[in-house]
């Protein structure tokens, strides 16, 4: 009978836990301004991209982010789709470009 009852406390607090993060997350959430999409297209033909982008401010700052195919936002250096094209579609030549005698040569 304590099994059951231990059982089922466990599985309501899991359950509550579960529902309560997203809310505990959103609570801290940045202040969006603004969104939409910019197009990335790679310089060495990996490909191109459609990237969602969202201004957002924290206190009196402004800043662009860039979504990531995993889902996380990205604080854009300048340009997003710049900064989209160089952190993932030419990630290597990215490296070689910036490296000082080249790094796969």
């Amino acid at each position: 009978m304590k099994y059951s009852k231990l059982k089922t406390g466990g599985i309501l607090l899991a359950a509550s836990m579960l529902f309560a993060l997203p809310q505990v997350a959103h609570a801290g959430y940045k202040n969006i301004i603004s969104h939409g999409s910019t197009y990335a297209e790679s310089e060495y033909g990996n490909g191109e991209a459609i990237v969602k982008v969202r201004l957002v401010q924290e206190g009196s700052i402004r800043y662009w982010q860039m979504r990531l195919p995993g889902g996380f936002w990205a604080t854009c250096d300048g340009d997003c789709s710049e900064a989209y094209r160089r952190k993932l579609l030419d990630f290597w030549e990215t490296i070689d470009e910036d490296s000082p005698n080249g790094f796969r040569k």
